[in-house]
């Protein structure tokens, strides 16, 4: 990975937020791309399990019907 990043560009490249934001982009992304397949990496660096068992659980909850919704339309 380049050194010379900033805070922006890991942001910007980052799914990170509220689970109607990252739906969002996650949704746009694939109408953009259409992808065959698409897989995500939880990357919790030291988060605790609770915290990063939250994460996923809000991610297929929240995020993954609202893509599927988005996707559909």
């Amino acid at each position: 990975m380049p050194q010379d990043r900033t805070i922006e560009d890991v942001a910007a490249n980052t799914l990170v937020g509220h689970p109607d934001e990252i739906a969002e982009r996650i949704a746009q992304a694939v109408a953009i791309l259409r992808p065959s397949h698409i897989a995500f990496h939880n990357q919790p660096g030291d988060l605790p399990q609770d915290r990063v068992m939250k994460s996923l659980e809000l991610f297929g909850s929240k995020v993954m019907p609202q893509v599927e919704r988005a996707l559909a339309a």
